[in-house]
């Protein structure tokens, strides 16, 4: 999902994981409410590369850059995130994001919109 917020353009995959998560050897384990354990890749650094890729696209030839933030957010509210605390920079509940998406450019060259 790719969404324009005052912040600057921000791409975010959404996962509906449920039960609890955690990170093995860089790995995401999901553990489902049955007992069953899945392994995903990291959310976050497949964003990160969609982002930067995207970031490439929009790049004018021998003109300004584009930046295109990344997130990650699990939508079951339910879901225990056991993530170590360097695995959950990024990492956002549906109303955590919100929250995230609703705040100023940290660095004036991502505005998107007008000071006013």
């Amino acid at each position: 999902m790719l969404v324009v917020a005052p912040g600057g353009l921000c791409m975010i995959e959404r996962k509906d994981w449920h039960g609890s998560v955690t990170s093995e050897n860089g790995t995401g384990v999901q553990t489902t409410p049955a007992g069953r354990r899945r392994a995903h890749g990291n959310p976050l650094h497949l964003v990160n590369r969609k982002a930067k890729e995207l970031a490439d696209l929009l790049a004018q030839p021998g003109g300004k850059r584009v930046w295109v933030a990344e997130a990650v957010c699990f939508t079951d509210n339910s879901l225990r995130v056991r993530l170590p605390a360097h695995d959950q920079n990024g990492v956002y509940t549906g109303d955590e994001l919100v929250e995230m998406l609703k705040q100023p450019p940290r660095d004036e060259r991502r505005r998107i919109t007008a000071i006013g």
